[in-house]
């Protein structure tokens, strides 16, 4: 009973709760936390982007 029970529950909550959860913050954060924390994150990153 644990094994089947434990499936559904776990694919069900991360489905719907998490990717609910994650698939709104993404286009708020993606507009200004994301730039300057890739910028932050790697010199790399944003120097890969510059138009350099």
């Amino acid at each position: 009973c644990p094994p089947p029970a434990a499936p559904p529950s776990a694919e069900v909550w991360p489905k719907k709760e998490p990717l609910d959860v994650e698939m709104q913050p993404p286009p708020m954060e993606l507009q200004t936390p994301t730039p300057l924390d890739a910028m932050f994150a790697t010199p790399e990153t944003w120097i890969s982007s510059l138009p350099s």
